[in-house]
């Protein structure tokens, strides 16, 4: 019964399902279109998608396994785009699934997917390779400007820079994670090596990155969030970062990490969101006054996710491959 409650927008009532929350915003609120763009491996048939609003989670759009079966179903580039309306203002949940659990990229073809909306001069959600951030399934979280506000009203900015002499190519991953709808909200393989359809522009390789991440306001309570960042460059060269409540101003830092990372070449750092003020916070072996928005933050176990590694089992030798330079395109 629960399953059905969980999952059913309309489940029977004699199940007495608990009532789902509404999502913030108005039903009057613009609508825009999305366009999502998938472009397959050679094994189509095993990839299926899910778009769904938060933090409801009501299916929007479905494809199921074996609904791109046929050839009819993809263009000459093994691709296909469906455009979805949906109302502006609000966040969605992108979820990749494969039924074999070995994503969709990248030995037996290259496959990725985009989001792009009819509002945004670039991708909302940037042309993503196919690999899979758990067993069977990529949930991808985002946000949707309405026409007249580009700004979301909450958000971190992620600077990340290269160290010295590090190979631009070698920095694999950089990631925002929610852990309570367990969703990406970045999800960036490689992206020193840039892509031209990227709000950073054109290139062939860059040293220091920004991004401004949409994040979920006070009305959807605590949230604790993982940046994890994944440098195969030797340990001097490794990349620092910091993050920003807002804007990337000295008294919005919430945390910051330098280039050494240890005995891995991977790190994780958690933070949470709307947390009831506390008067002080440690950060790195310093106290800091509590920034903007009520927030706290701390690390998480050194080198590892919430999940005691599992992610990385499991990205490791998808990564590799992304080293060894086939997402060349």
């Amino acid at each position: 019964a629960k399953k059905i409650c969980d999952m059913s927008d309309s489940p029977p009532t004699y199940l007495n399902c608990p009532p789902k929350p509404n999502p913030p915003g108005s039903p009057y609120d613009p609508v825009v279109d999305l366009r999502i763009t998938i472009r397959f491996d050679d094994y189509r048939s095993e990839t299926g998608w899910v778009l769904e609003s938060m933090p409801d989670f009501r299916n929007i759009v479905y494809r199921g396994f074996g609904h791109y079966k046929s050839e009819m179903s993809v263009d000459e580039n093994n691709a296909v785009s469906e455009t979805v309306p949906v109302h502006a203002g609000r966040f969605y949940m992108l979820s990749m699934l494969d039924e074999f659990a070995d994503g969709f990229c990248c030995t037996v073809g290259e496959g990725y997917f985009r989001v792009e909306s009819s509002i945004d001069e670039y991708p909302i959600v940037e042309t993503t390779p196919g690999i899979l951030w758990s067993p069977h399934a990529l949930r991808r979280a985002f946000y949707v400007s309405p026409p007249d506000q580009p700004t979301p009203p909450n958000y971190v900015t992620i600077v990340v820079n290269l160290g010295i002499g590090a190979d631009p190519s070698k920095f694999l991953l950089v990631a925002l994670e929610n852990v309570m709808y367990e969703s990406l909200m970045l999800y960036e393989i490689r992206p020193f090596v840039i892509e031209y359809d990227s709000r950073s522009g054109s290139g062939t390789s860059v040293y220091s990155r920004t991004f401004r991440v949409p994040v979920f306001g006070v009305e959807f309570d605590r949230q604790r969030y993982h940046v994890l960042v994944y440098d195969d460059n030797d340990r001097l060269s490794q990349a620092s970062f910091e993050v920003y409540f807002g804007d990337a101003l000295p008294e919005n830092l919430i945390l910051a990490q330098s280039g050494n990372y240890g005995e891995k070449n991977n790190i994780s750092r958690s933070f949470v969101l709307f947390k009831k003020k506390i008067a002080t916070v440690a950060i790195d072996s310093s106290t800091i006054e509590e920034g903007p928005g009520d927030l706290d933050f701390e690390d998480s176990a050194a080198a590892t996710l919430h999940r005691d590694g599992r992610v990385f089992q499991f990205l490791m030798p998808l990564l590799f491959v992304v080293w060894m330079g086939v997402l060349d395109r």
